[in-house]
C-alpha cells in the first residue's frame, strides 16, 4: 500500500511492523487485541477485580504461597487510577514487576506486589541450608577420604624405596667379591694373552654393573645424603680414551668410527673424577647402544673461558621430539616404533643430569629422529669447593 492510499483511509490505521520491532505485539492477531484493549479503556475502566482474580488463581496454579497482593491501574504518566489488594511494598519479602504497559501506545500500566509467605521463605533458606550442608559435609569426607589414601600411598612408597635402595646397594657386595677374585685368577695366567683379555672383558661388565647400581642409588638419594666431591687432577684425553676401550668390550661386534676433537689448552682439570667419568660414560655407551652399524661418534673437548665443554655427538637414531622433554627424567625410556628394544632401566640421563649439578654444571642435548644426537656436559673447570 502507498503513502498516497493510506492517506486516503478512514478510521484509525494499525502499522503491524513498526509494533512488532517496538516488541508490543508479535502478530498481527495480538496487534488486533491491543488495539481493541485501547479503544476499550477509553469508554470503559479496567475490570481490576476480573484481573486480581486470574492473578490469584495463576499463582496458585504455580503452587505459590503467598499472604498478601496488590495490583495498581495506572495512566499513561504511571499516576494511580485504581488498585486492589494490601499494600505490600517496601517490606523485606515484597516482589514488585515490572510496569506492564496495556494497549498500542501505552495509555496505560499494570503493576503488581505479592508478599511472599515468611514459612516459604524459611522453608527455603532452611532447605538451601541444609543442602549446602549436606554438600559440605561429603566435601570434607571426599578431601579426608584422598588424605587417607595420599598418606598411606607415601608410606607405602616410602618403605618400598628403602626396600630396593638397600637391595641395590646389597648387591655392590657379590660384585666387589668377583672383581678380586677376577684379579687373582689373572694373576695366575699372566702370559696367556687370550684369558688375560677374556679377564679383563670381565672385568669391564662388572664394572659397568658397578657403575649402573651407583647411577640407581645416586638417583635415588635425597640431596643431603649424597656423598661430597673428591677433586682430584683429571686428564680428559685418558678419561675418553679409558672409556671407549671399556666399552669396546661391551660392544665386541659394534662398527663404528670413533673421532676425539681436542681443543683444550691443557688436558688435565681439577674435578671429581668418579663423578665426571660415570656421566661421560653413559653419554658414550648410549651412542653404541642407540645406534646401527657404521655410526660416527665425535667427542669434542673446549672450554670457554673458566668452563669446560665436553660434546659427544653420534649419528645414531636420534629421539622421537615428543620423548625430548622428558629425557632425564627418572626410568623413562624413549622408544622407537622400528628400532630394537635395549636393555636398560632409564636411569642414565637422568643420573647423568644429577651428577653434572653436583660438579656446579649443566647437560642438554639436541637431537633429530633419524638423524643423531649431541649430548653436551658444561661445567668449571677447575672445581675449588663442594657443591
Amino acid at each position: 500500500m502507498t503513502l498516497e492510499e493510506q492517506s486516503r483511509l478512514k478510521g484509525d490505521t494499525i502499522n503491524y511492523e513498526e509494533l512488532k520491532q517496538k516488541g508490543i505485539a508479535n502478530s498481527f492477531t495480538e496487534a488486533v487485541a491491543q488495539f481493541r484493549q485501547e479503544q476499550l479503556s477509553k469508554v470503559k475502566p479496567l475490570q481490576i477485580y476480573t484481573l486480581d482474580s486470574l492473578f490469584r488463581g495463576e499463582l496458585q496454579a504455580h503452587a505459590l504461597s503467598i499472604s498478601a497482593c496488590q495490583i495498581k491501574y495506572m495512566d499513561k504518566d504511571t499516576l494511580p487510577i485504581d488498585s486492589i489488594g494490601q499494600n505490600a511494598q517496601f517490606q523485606w519479602n515484597s516482589l514488585t514487576t515490572e510496569l506492564k504497559p496495556i494497549g498500542l501506545y501505552s495509555s496505560h500500566y499494570l503493576q503488581a506486589t505479592v508478599l511472599i509467605a515468611p514459612t516459604a521463605i524459611m522453608f527455603g533458606l532452611l532447605y538451601n541450608l541444609i543442602a549446602s550442608f549436606g554438600i559440605a559435609i561429603f566435601i570434607i569426607a571426599a578431601l579426608y577420604y584422598q588424605l587417607v589414601v595420599i598418606a598411606r600411598t607415601q608410606k607405602e612408597l616410602k618403605e618400598r624405596e628403602t626396600t630396593i635402595h638397600n637391595a641395590i646397594h646389597d648387591l655392590k657386595s657379590p660384585l666387589n667379591g668377583v672383581f678380586a677374585l677376577l684379579d687373582a685368577v689373572k694373576g695366575l695366567v699372566k702370559g696367556d694373552i687370550l684369558m688375560e683379555n677374556f679377564l679383563q672383558k670381565g672385568k669391564g661388565q662388572i664394572k659397568r654393573m658397578t657403575d649402573m647400581i651407583e647411577s640407581m642409588l645416586e638417583a635415588t638419594r635425597k640431596p643431603e645424603k649424597r656423598p661430597l666431591l673428591k677433586l682430584e687432577e683429571t686428564d680428559l684425553t685418558e678419561m675418553v680414551a679409558y672409556i671407549k676401550d671399556d666399552i669396546d668390550a661391551v660392544f665386541p661386534d659394534k662398527k663404528y668410527s670413533f673421532f676425539l676433537d681436542n681443543k683444550l689448552d691443557t688436558n688435565t682439570i681439577l674435578t671429581d673424577k668418579i663423578v665426571l667419568e660415570r656421566c661421560l660414560r653413559n653419554l658414550i655407551e648410549n651412542a653404541f647402544k642407540y645406534s646401527d652399524n657404521g655410526v660416527n661418534i665425535n667427542v669434542t673437548l673446549s672450554q670457554t673461558g673458566g668452563r669446560i665443554c665436553i660434546a659427544v655427538k653420534d649419528t645414531g637414531w636420534g629421539i622421537p621430539k615428543k620423548a625430548q622433554r622428558r629425557i632425564g627424567s627418572l626410568f623413562f625410556r624413549a622408544k622407537l616404533t622400528d628400532k630394537p628394544a635395549q636393555p636398560g632401566y632409564g636411569i642414565g640421563l637422568c643420573s647423568v643430569s644429577t651428577l653434572i649439578r653436583k660438579l656446579g654444571g649443566v647437560f642438554h642435548f639436541i637431537s633429530k629422529e633419524g638423524e643423531g644426537s649431541t649430548f653436551f656436559l658444561e661445567f668449571p673447570k677447575n672445581i675449588r669447593s663442594n657443591h
